[in-house]
């Protein structure tokens, strides 16, 4: 079987897993609810850019980084991994000959565009309704490539969890709900620790000067050292993915 060949199948599996009636409607259920207040903001909204700023970067935090990016990460990545150890084909995929690395880069690439996809698709509509079709404020821009950023740290994270990890679901939860949720907001000295305060690090990177000063940036890293942090965890949580497989029993595929 060619490479191409190889891929394909890996992703047609991965597919299969990952496109599911209860992901793919809680996924969009959030995903409409930035928009959806967006549209109420509009009716009343009189042009003044310091609102509209403050209103989408509410938004975004409390919806976008916090919640949807995390969960679209942890179902796409953790949960479609964790459905084929239990149907077996993970199993499959350990017998035959396909490389170790081949099968974690085609299921995080693939997890980051699903990502990447459901959210800007609600980062960019609700900036577009909130703002009558234009990105005044640079608000939107920002944090739509600061989610794409997330997306790649949180795909590599969960992919290697639900690898290592039988209830990778349940800790993926557990880290964003409690850890992520609570903690590293709370306590600065842990804020390289939190994929949501990089990811609102590297979000920082891109808004105009004057939109950089929000108290929501304070805990997290600076911009240049979030995208360090983020290059890092992202190739460490994949070499750990590659050598898990690599030495996996067969018996703890399934």
């Amino acid at each position: 079987m060619s490479s191409v060949a190889r891929v394909r199948a890996i992703v047609q599996l991965s597919m299969a897993r990952t496109v599911r009636t209860v992901p793919v409607s809680i996924g969009f259920l959030i995903a409409v609810l930035p928009l959806v207040f967006a549209a109420v903001f509009q009716t009343s909204f009189t042009g003044d850019q310091a609102a509209l700023s403050s209103f989408l970067t509410a938004r975004y935090d409390n919806l976008v980084i916090t919640l949807l990016l995390p969960l679209a990460a942890l179902l796409t990545a953790a949960g479609a991994t964790s459905a084929e150890r239990e149907d077996g084909t993970l199993l499959y995929l350990l017998t035959t000959t396909t490389s170790r690395p081949l099968i974690v880069l085609v299921r995080w690439v693939l997890a980051t565009l699903l990502t990447s996809a459901l959210v800007l698709a609600s980062v960019i509509g609700a900036g577009l309704i909130a703002g009558n079709g234009a990105d005044s404020t640079g608000v939107m821009r920002a944090f739509a490539l600061g989610s794409v950023a997330g997306a790649l740290v949180y795909s590599a994270l969960f992919l290697a969890m639900a690898i290592w990890l039988r209830r990778s679901l349940l800790v993926g939860l557990l880290y964003v709900l409690v850890w992520e949720g609570t903690i590293a907001g709370n306590f600065p000295a842990v804020r390289f620790l939190s994929a949501r305060q990089v990811t609102l690090g590297i979000t920082q990177l891109f808004l105009p000067e004057a939109e950089r000063g929000a108290a929501l940036y304070s805990t997290a890293p600076g911009g240049n050292a979030s995208l360090v942090w983020a290059a890092v965890v992202t190739v460490v949580a994949l070499g750990l993915a590659v050598w898990r497989l690599r030495r996996m029993p067969l018996e703890r595929a399934r």
